[in-house]
């Protein structure tokens, strides 16, 4: 799910759009399940992904494939995969 690449981390996940609240809910080997509140409209549900794994990770963070797709690729700017497992286990424990 994770991996190492130039300059940073690649990873997957899944998102389920339209739930009670924005929050990381799964971590298995082949994505993140991370729900948002947003709708999967005019890009809503892509921004608030983005914001929110911004802040669990402290960097910059890009969707680099699946735009308009459930599951997509994310990439983590100057951080190793390390770094980011144990992000997104702080946040699963939060």
């Amino acid at each position: 799910m994770l991996s190492d690449v130039k300059n940073g981390c690649l990873f997957s996940v899944k998102v389920r759009t339209e739930r009670p609240r924005t929050k990381l809910v799964e971590i298995n080997d082949r994505w993140l399940i991370i729900d948002v509140k947003s709708k999967p409209i005019e890009n809503r549900a892509n921004s608030e992904l983005v914001s929110f794994l911004e802040k669990i990770l402290s960097t910059k963070v890009e969707i680099v494939k699946g735009h308009k797709s459930k599951v997509k690729k994310i990439f983590a700017h100057n951080l190793d995969s390390n770094a980011c497992a144990k992000a997104f286990i702080r946040a699963l424990n939060n």
